[in-house]
């Protein structure tokens, strides 16, 4: 009889790896949604600090009917444009600066290595005390959150670049009359 179970095909369909890790994919978020409604059910969570995803998903439906989160999402979308202006356009200014001039390099290393490693989150108190309880400290705040970021990566790509790209950016620039509009690409973009 063992033979005859070793003989026989198995009819049990065989899945890839990857289907297998996609129905994971899918499998777990949907699992732990479930586990969260049915802890929430039993009060197992408090639902004052991790309500019910059916209470989410409702709350979020009767926002998107009456029209409020738009509203407070183009707020914010708003906050996010003028603090990545506010902040990146300076950065990219400055960071193109450093990362081609040695001398500037060595100002501006000293006050960004000081000021960098500072919680951003640390900063908000004395933004707050400075402009006010309204958009502009939440602007700045945006804004110093791009603003270390872009500077950083801006001064490694023009630092890092090689001397081929800058002699076919001065051709260009005959050209086109644009010295500067390959500094702002990223070095790994870049053909040596």
């Amino acid at each position: 009889m063992s033979t005859l179970l070793d003989t026989t095909p198995s009819k049990r369909r065989k899945i890839s790896k990857g289907q297998r890790d996609r129905m994971i994919s899918i499998a777990s978020p949907v699992l732990l949604l479930l586990l969260w409604q049915g802890a929430a059910q039993t009060g197992l969570i408090d639902v004052r600090f991790f309500p019910a995803p059916t209470q989410i998903f409702s709350t979020f439906g009767a926002l998107v009917k009456d029209g409020s989160l738009w509203d407070n999402t183009s707020a914010t979308l708003l906050r996010l444009l003028w603090g990545g202006l506010i902040g990146g356009i300076p950065a990219l200014l400055l960071g193109v600066a450093t990362g081609l001039s040695k001398p500037l390099h060595a100002v501006f290393e000293p006050l960004i290595a000081a000021t960098y490693p500072v919680p951003k989150s640390a900063i908000f108190p004395l933004l707050m005390l400075i402009c006010g309880l309204g958009e502009a400290s939440k602007i700045a705040m945006v804004a110093i959150g791009v603003f270390y970021p872009m500077l950083t990566i801006r001064r490694r790509a023009c630092s890092k670049s090689t001397g081929s790209i800058w002699t076919w950016a001065a051709i260009f620039a005959r050209i086109h009359g644009r010295y500067f509009a390959l500094s702002h690409c990223p070095a790994p973009c870049r053909t040596s």
